[in-house]
């Protein structure tokens, strides 16, 4: 409901404890509600009587067609698998099959469902490789930590800033956020940050497909930016348009403007604008009332 970073959910001004609160409200609610369900059909309260009703459950979410990568799915799939299953555990009671083989079986279709879905997955991946390869470009793919330094070292500029050789560089995944995957490569002498955009949001999935061009936007921009305030814009060392990816200075150490703001920090150079300009800034404000104080 958060995604997967919580500190970057907060930041984006989601109230993290609220969701997840309600969360744990409405599960509780529901566990309640299937609760009494149960003791009106079983006509008892038994502590193990829904057990096979959680592989039941994976079943239908599967069969109706979510992926297991993320990004596919809804409810209507889902009730679609239900009645799948449904009308299966009907005629297998019909026939008068055993208890315990109507659960094998169940586990059966289960597998072959999650076959079919990785397959699905892998035939989409390819696809869409041989659409960029129409477009006289190199077949796009998210980086991979592991071989980003091999990478890296065909690139003059990098291999000379960061210094020793690839095998020693350390490389960690940072992205907070939901639209690009960002790499810091350390090496001897200094960094360098690895950006590069991906084609949907992380945390819905490819359901949510987002342009991979707006890298090259990002790349004119900090390229324009340089040209009139180059102390203040990292250089970008290498822009790979097919990749959708960056390379571009390690700032370091360094203050994410967002976090500073939300904790109420004052730069030096915002105090020289608020002496300069006369009037209080909303971070001035904000940072009055919690103390103030960088």
């Amino acid at each position: 409901m958060v995604g997967g970073n919580r500190e970057a959910a907060e930041y984006s001004g989601v109230n993290v404890r609220f969701i997840v609160g309600a969360v744990m409200v409405m599960s509780a609610m529901c566990s309640g509600v299937a609760g009494m369900i149960g003791v009106a059909y079983f006509g008892s309260a038994q502590q193990n009587e829904f057990d096979t009703f959680l592989l039941d459950a994976i079943a239908a979410v599967v069969v109706g067609g979510t992926s297991l990568f993320g990004g596919r799915g809804g409810i209507g799939n889902t009730i679609v698998g239900l009645f799948v299953l449904g009308v299966l555990n009907n005629g297998l009671d019909y026939v008068k099959i055993d208890s315990f083989l109507k659960i094998l079986i169940r586990g059966l279709i289960l597998l072959v469902a999650v076959v079919i879905n990785v397959y699905a997955e892998r035939l989409r991946t390819a696809r869409s490789g041989e659409r960029a390869g129409l477009n006289g470009m190199a077949t796009y793919a998210p980086v991979d930590g592991s071989g980003l330094a091999g990478a890296l070292a065909q690139i003059p500029a990098v291999r000379e800033r960061l210094g020793g050789e690839p095998s020693d560089w350390r490389i960690r995944e940072v992205g907070d956020g939901n639209l690009n995957l960002v790499f810091i490569v350390e090496g001897e002498t200094a960094g360098v940050v690895v950006k590069q955009a991906l084609p949907y949001v992380r945390l819905v999935g490819e359901s949510w497909p987002l342009p991979l061009e707006r890298s090259w936007f990002e790349y004119n921009a900090l390229t324009e930016e340089a040209r009139y305030a180059g102390r203040l814009t990292p250089e970008v060392f290498r822009f790979d348009r097919a990749q959708a990816m960056i390379v571009m200075e390690y700032l370091h150490p360094h203050v994410i403007m967002r976090k500073g703001l939300i904790r109420g920090r004052i730069s030096p150079l915002r105090r020289r604008h608020r002496r300069v300009s006369g009037r209080d800034s909303v971070l001035d404000l904000r940072a009055r009332g919690n103390g103030g104080g960088a």
